[in-house]
Formats: structure tokens, sequence, C-alpha cells
């Protein structure tokens, strides 16, 4: 007497677990170095959200904030914030128009308690190639990254 099954054995199922899991596991990896691997990336998002942070600390304390660059140190920073500042990486050059100076000579766009700003636009630029552009309106005071990626050499 014969049996004919139509079906998988649960030692079939359980090598299928398997080999899907380690297939997840490569994917989740892959995907969490392309995100957080490319320092210079990490810092323009960051320098984004410290404009961001700059707005807002102005909106909400009613007086104005600027986000100030520090050729020297090599640090972007929000005014009278300790904890608001992110290290510009060694490799990156930072290229500011239409930026203010502040009483030290650093680099500055200022924002004010209704929302608008002195307006600027930023390059992050690596190896002459644009990493990022981000423009802040002046009369929005609006942060757009316009652009990410190294998508063209810088010309001279």
């Amino acid at each position: 007497m014969t049996q004919d099954f139509d079906g998988f054995t649960l030692f079939e199922l359980l090598v299928v677990l398997v080999i899907i899991s380690i297939g997840a596991a490569l994917t989740v990896v892959g995907v969490g170095r392309g995100v957080g691997g490319d320092p210079v990336r990490r810092f323009a998002v960051e320098l984004s959200q410290l404009v961001r942070a700059s707005k807002l600390k102005a909106m909400r304390d009613g007086v104005p904030a600027a986000l100030c660059l520090d050729p020297v140190q090599r640090l972007a920073y929000v005014t009278g914030e300790t904890e608001a500042l992110v290290q510009i990486p060694e490799n990156v050059r930072m290229d500011a128009e239409g930026m203010l100076q502040n009483a030290q000579g650093h680099a500055c766009v200022f924002f004010y308690a209704d929302g608008s700003s002195s307006g600027a636009r930023l390059k992050v630029v690596r190896e002459n190639v644009v990493a990022a552009r981000l423009q802040i309106d002046a009369v929005t005071g609006t942060v757009m990254r316009y652009s990410v990626g190294g998508e063209g050499r810088e010309k001279r």
C-alpha cells in the first residue's frame, strides 16, 4: 500500500524559512550601510536639521537666532545653543552665498520670530563635487534641500 502525499515536509519548510531569514538579514545590513555610511551625506542632513532648529528657536523664543559656520573649528552651530552643533567633515568645503557675518566673523543665516530669515544658499562640496545644496528662503525661512548626491563637478 503506497500513500501519495502532495505537500512539503516540516524539514523542507524549515530550510526555506532559514534561507529567507538569511536573505532578509543581508538586505537589512546592506540598506543600513547605504543610509548611514557616507559621512558627507549625513552631514548634509544634519546641517538641514540645524537650519530648521535655528528657525524654530527664533519662533519659540521670540528673538532672532542664527545658524553659523565657523571655518577655523570646522563647526556649524546654532547661536545660544550648546547642544546644537555639527562638525564639518575634513574632506568637505562649505560654499555660502548671501550669508551675513556675526560679531565673531562667522558666516550666518539669521532667523526671526515671524519665521522669516536673512536667506542664503549653501553648498556642501567634496572633492570639487557638490554633495548637497541647501537654499533658505528669506521670506518664509523654508529650507529646501534641492539636491543631494554627487551630480556634477564644480566649475572653478
